[in-house]
């Protein structure tokens, strides 16, 4: 009993990792196309994000920080890249996740393009 308490003190701390930085959202030039964990599809009205190291299928909430508004997402794929790198895949120094453009939406940034966020991971995929 004493080791399974532990444990669920143990998931619960990690699930509690809060993260600020920059969010953008995807272009509409990935519409269709399969993320980097092999099985997704991309579209731009679904609750998809990338993030560099979260593992797939993790969710978390976003939370502009301009505005207040919070969205949760699924990590489906890698990224944000910084474009002054290519053709190698460089993460981007400032900003920590990408979100599709519906999410980008219910957050208020489509004008903006590039909000500060905060991110907090709600569960960890497998």
């Amino acid at each position: 009993m004493a080791i399974l308490c532990i444990m669920m003190m143990a998931v619960s701390a990690v699930a509690d990792v809060v993260t600020n930085g920059e969010a953008s959202y995807y272009s509409d030039r990935y519409e269709g196309r399969k993320c980097a964990d092999g099985k997704t599809i991309f579209h731009q009205k679904y609750a998809y994000a990338a993030h560099h190291t979260l593992p797939f299928g993790s969710r978390v909430r976003v939370t502009n920080l301009s505005n207040g508004k919070s969205w949760v997402v699924t990590i489906v794929d890698r990224g944000p890249y910084n474009p002054s790198a290519l053709p190698k895949l460089k993460p981007h120094p400032t900003r920590i996740i990408d979100v599709s453009r519906e999410v980008a939406r219910m957050l208020g940034m489509l004008r903006a393009g590039v909000v500060p966020v905060r991110i907090k991971v709600i569960s960890y995929g497998k």
